[in-house]
């Protein structure tokens, strides 16, 4: 049965009122989540959280407060027990109403049972949790309290919250912050430091770049002091992804933090020898990217990272055995600025180039970050110590501020990541931006050819011009034909055969990564190589607008072409056949001047003739020519195919006027009247298209007092741009007798020529 205490202290004309309720925490599985569902606690300023044991778990949202649920993924609940079988959860619930605060705890036991379909959880009993434990959970919730009160007083623009940093006791805490200030600012690599732009963009995100994400994963560092390590490899690994124009690297290259927290020991030199990287107890982001050039990191499979739970570092001959063969290096680094000042511009074009390892100063308030941009509470006072990060970007905007990637995992900040104003880079406050210092990496395969346009058999070399920082171990050339490859860096071959072929190289370095680049080459044949390039249609015999239409007869000059790097083409004669029910040849042979290579030429005048048949179902009608060629009296052959369309563009008619002739069947006044016949000459108008051939037409309407005693009428062929009145066979119509006088009747005439119909309307 559940049970409940309950205490009560006044602090002068405020109370706080503690309630123990025991058993009242409930556990239920749904899928892959849990909701845990705990007795509600009405009130003002709601902050609770959940812990399972003395760790923490989750924080409870205020808006589930009134409900009492709260979901919680399976998997951080089994992290959590860490294959026990039984366990303890507690509610911790605040609420500060007036003045007055509320504090709840709610606790249970429970045990853990395997389902068929998912884990189940079985209240096994009540129980509390150690006086020390509350106290330093309400005392966060205190903490957290004031940092809110000084965000809100201030006009800051961020949020504070519970997370499973904030959470931490304060031991625990300043241990994650083990970056160490460099021990002369004025020391700098050999290196140089990154060109300067005269225009920088007022925007720059590398999660989003040119349409790509170019950072890795957000990684936790855990209970070691390890944030040096994590800067400097998570800067590399960007730059490695960003080195090889490859962002989809950044989901799978994931090195070994292990590897550099235990086995990078690494000293200044004198005078400052002392000074060394250590492990979880701290280190320099500087010496470690000495590591880094000297002597590299190898894959998290190689040597995976447990620092974070055990809080120390284990020997580095725990690393895999084949290490060595495994490593990846940077070239070089640069620091960005100059002691302990920082230049907002300097370290903005910084990080034009790739992410870049910074130091900052902790303030008490940081690891209560949430979201929104950050500018801590901290005054002259409450200063942690030095934490290394990653600068991921900036922006402008709303005074200006950094992007920064942390190392606390994803349930800290914004996802992981934090947004620092530009004033934090301020001395007297977090110095955001120290020790800045950027990676130096890059491996882009390229080569060249020569000559540009060889011939069969004709050798060509093979240049590798590849850009990279470290040396290259090997080279693998595929030159597209099926035939030939390579292994050498700069090797020569000669193709057999002509074409169009794709040459792959393969280039690796010392890294063991890879680029890879493609170009293609053409070899030429050492011989003519003619093909169809063009042809003209003559209709001069015809209605001469430049289109095969029905009943032309047709000259046809065709030109041939002949490829680039061939031999000049001499001598060159031809014919041109098709099989085709409505052309027929009347001269099919031609001949060509000399075609040069990479030129082309026109038969001469002696050009293909051949005649269209006089059939409208010539229109769009597709012929497919063949012109076969010989030179050098037979010695080069070949044909080609192009295709012809017959017919023309559609021509365009409207109706223009018409006349109105009682000549005959009525009073010759030559308006249409009550019971006369009319014969009714119709013009039609070319308004586009081609020019209208054998143009007939069909007169329709649909009125009660008309009789059409002819509908059809032909027109002489029109011209584009002309119009024409209808042949002698007009149309014709009969008018009732009982029609009254204004009637109004409406006509349409329907026209047809080759290719092309349409009708006008017209009254």
């Amino acid at each position: 049965m559940d049970g409940q205490m309950k205490l009560k202290v006044l602090l002068g004309l405020f109370a706080i009122t503690v309630s123990m309720l025991f058993g009242a925490v409930t556990l239920s599985t749904h899928g892959d989540s849990v909701i845990a569902e705990f007795d509600p606690l009405e009130g003002q300023l709601p902050i609770g959280c959940i812990y399972i044991g003395d760790d923490y778990l989750a924080k409870i949202p205020p808006e589930v407060f009134p409900a009492g649920k709260v979901t919680v993924p399976t998997v951080d609940i089994l992290e959590a027990i860490d294959g026990s079988s039984e366990f303890e959860i507690f509610v911790f619930l605040e609420t500060v109403t007036f003045g007055d605060t509320s504090r709840v705890i709610q606790g249970a036991v429970f045990r853990v049972g395997i389902g068929q379909t998912e884990i189940r959880f079985k209240k096994a009993g009540e129980t509390a949790p150690f006086a020390g434990l509350s106290d330093f959970v309400f005392g966060r919730f205190t903490k957290l309290r004031n940092i809110r009160d000084k965000i809100e007083t201030r006009g800051l623009r961020w949020t504070a919250d519970l997370n499973p940093i904030f959470m931490l006791p304060d031991g625990d805490w300043l241990r994650l912050l083990g970056t160490k200030p460099r021990p002369d600012t004025t020391i700098r690599s050999r290196e140089d430091t990154p060109r300067e732009r005269p225009m920088i963009p007022t925007d720059l995100d590398w999660r989003d770049k040119d349409g790509y994400n170019w950072v890795t994963p957000i990684k936790n560092q855990g209970y070691c002091g390890s944030c040096w390590a994590f800067s400097v490899v998570g800067t590399a690994e960007s730059e490695f992804v960003i080195g090889l124009a490859r962002p989809s690297l950044r989901n799978t290259l994931d090195l070994a933090e292990q590897h550099t927290v235990s086995c990078d020991h690494t000293c200044w030199p004198p005078p400052y020898s002392s000074y060394c990287n250590d492990g979880c107890d701290g280190g320099y982001t500087n010496l470690a990217s000495d590591f880094l050039r000297d002597t590299g990191v190898p894959d998290e499979a190689c040597f995976s990272y447990v620092s974070g739970a055990s809080g120390y570092e284990p020997p580095c001959s725990d690393r895999c055995a084949d290490w060595a063969s495994r490593v990846k290096k940077i070239c070089s680094w640069s620091w960005i600025n100059e002691g302990d000042n920082v230049d907002v511009t300097t370290v903005k074009n910084g990080v034009q180039d790739a992410p870049l390892s910074v130091c900052m100063r902790v303030c008490s308030d940081f690891s209560s970050y949430s979201g929104g941009l950050y500018e801590n509470t901290c005054g002259s006072t409450g200063w942690e110590g030095w934490h290394a990060i990653i600068l991921v970007g900036y922006n402008d905007d709303y005074g200006g501020y950094w992007r920064m990637k942390n190392s606390w995992g994803t349930s800290w900040g914004d996802n992981g990541f934090c947004y620092p104003a530009y004033t934090e880079s301020n001395y007297g406050e977090s110095r955001f931006g120290t020790d800045a210092l950027i990676h130096n990496y890059y491996l882009a395969a390229d080569f060249s050819y020569s000559p540009p346009s060889p011939g069969t058999g004709e050798t060509v070399d093979f240049t590798d011009l590849t850009s990279h920082c470290l040396s290259l171990v090997s080279w693998s050339w595929d030159f597209g034909d099926g035939i030939g490859s390579s292994s050498a860096q700069n090797p020569s071959y000669s193709y057999p055969s002509s074409g169009s072929f794709i040459v792959e190289l393969i280039v690796c370095d010392a890294n063991n990564f890879c680029d890879t680049v493609t170009h293609s080459i053409t070899v030429t044949p050492n011989e003519p190589d003619l093909y169809y390039h063009s042809h003209v249609i003559d209709d001069g015999l015809g209605d001469g607008d430049g289109y095969p239409e029905a009943g032309e007869s047709i000259i046809m000059p065709i030109s041939l072409e002949n490829a680039a790097g061939s031999a000049t083409a001499v001598n060159v004669i031809g014919n041109v056949t098709e099989s085709d029910p409505y052309v027929n040849f009347t001269d099919a042979n031609l001949d060509w001047p000399d075609i040069p290579a990479g030129e082309f030429r026109q038969s001469n005048s002696n050009h293909v003739r051949f005649d269209i048949a006089d059939d409208e179902a010539t229109c769009d009608h597709n012929v497919t020519f063949t012109v076969n060629w010989d030179c050098e009296g037979g010695t080069y052959t070949g044909s080609d195919n192009f295709v012809v369309l017959l017919g023309c563009p559609d021509p365009q008619l409207e109706y223009q006027s018409h006349v109105i002739d009682d000549a005959v069947g009525g009073d010759g006044d030559g308006y249409p009247e009550a019971g006369e016949t009319i014969v009714l000459p119709v013009t039609l108008r070319h308004i586009g298209g081609a020019g209208a051939d054998n143009v007939t037409g069909t007169l329709d309407e649909s009125d009660a007092y008309i009789s059409i005693t002819d509908a059809n009428a032909d027109w002489p062929n029109i011209a584009i741009g002309g119009s024409e009145q209808s042949n002698p066979n007009h149309f014709e119509f009969q008018i009732d007798p009982l029609t009254p006088d204004g009637h109004i009747v409406d006509f349409t005439v329907d026209w047809d020529c080759y290719c092309g119909n349409g009708s006008d309307g017209f009254q």
